[in-house]
């Protein structure tokens, strides 16, 4: 389950795995021998944001566009919850 929404002056991504998560699944499984290297988690923000980054603290190995967010390697875990905090203007 993926939500979205304005917390303390950063727009805040919650990534929350169900206890039958698979990462291996996620990444592209078999797709990926054949086509690709591994997926990274993708996310389209519902709405445009007005140059967003990542904040400060935040480790994660993403790109940050004003339409998306893309994080590789993010090694979710099953039943557990991410988030991923962005500055915007």
């Amino acid at each position: 389950e993926v939500t979205s929404a304005m917390r303390d002056g950063e727009y805040v991504i919650t990534v929350t795995t169900a206890d039958d998560f698979n990462l291996v699944r996620m990444q592209g499984d078999k797709f990926k021998q054949e086509h690709v290297l591994d997926l990274p988690f993708s996310y389209f923000l519902p709405e445009r944001l007005s140059n967003p980054r990542l904040a400060e603290g935040q480790e994660w190995d993403a790109v940050v566009d004003e339409n998306f967010v893309l994080v590789y390697d993010p090694a979710f875990e099953p039943g557990k919850s991410y988030e991923i905090r962005l500055v915007v203007e």
